[in-house]
């Protein structure tokens, strides 16, 4: 509820029974959401722009926000506090409702960082290797010359020529404590 304007001060209930007057607030304010679920207030100098709450006790810490005084000296946040929408807090409880809020957020964090580096095989050897495709070129000269990620599971063969991989046998030899793998076509005379 507000007061006479010629006063300069702003008067809103923090609980039913008790009434306190205050004045208009500066600087930023932590503001708690005291509503169970979600909460969205519109930002009354700018209709594009709203903030959003958590719900009251959220285990992230985002039922508390900073918000600019000028947004909150308005009639309509200062409605939503005296009808129990909203409370501001000081700085002790502000700062204990950030930290659980950075504390969520690096469990996020690690969760994902976890979660990604077990889909990253580390142990195994595939890094890929490219090469040139070693099927036939479109008019019978030499090797088709696509390049193409190259194993040692299969020829390196595109994917116009990946049918005659039946065709390729391999052939492994050691170079400089590396091993080696070669391919060769074969084929039968009759």
């Amino acid at each position: 509820m507000l007061c006479s304007a010629s006063r300069g001060i702003r008067k809103y209930r923090k609980a039913p029974d008790h009434q306190e007057e205050i004045m208009p607030f500066t600087g930023t304010v932590m503001v708690r959401n005291l509503r169970r679920g979600p909460t969205v207030f519109d930002n009354p100098e700018d209709s594009r722009k709203y903030f959003v709450w958590g719900g009251k006790d959220s285990p992230d810490g985002s039922d508390v926000k900073p918000i600019d005084a000028k947004i909150v000296n308005t009639p309509e946040f200062t409605a939503a506090i005296n009808r129990g929408i909203f409370e501001v807090i000081d700085t002790h409880t502000a700062q204990e409702s950030l930290a659980q809020q950075l504390a969520e957020y690096e469990k996020r964090r690690n969760a994902k960082e976890e979660k990604t580096s077990e889909a990253i095989d580390r142990d195994s050897n595939r890094s890929i290797d490219s090469g040139t495709c070693l099927g036939p070129a479109d008019r019978g000269n030499g090797n088709c010359g696509q390049v193409v990620p190259v194993s040692e599971d299969e020829p390196p063969l595109c994917t116009k020529h990946k049918h005659l991989a039946p065709q390729f046998v391999s052939s492994e030899e050691w170079v400089d404590s590396r091993k080696v793998v070669s391919w060769s076509r074969v084929s039968i005379d009759r």
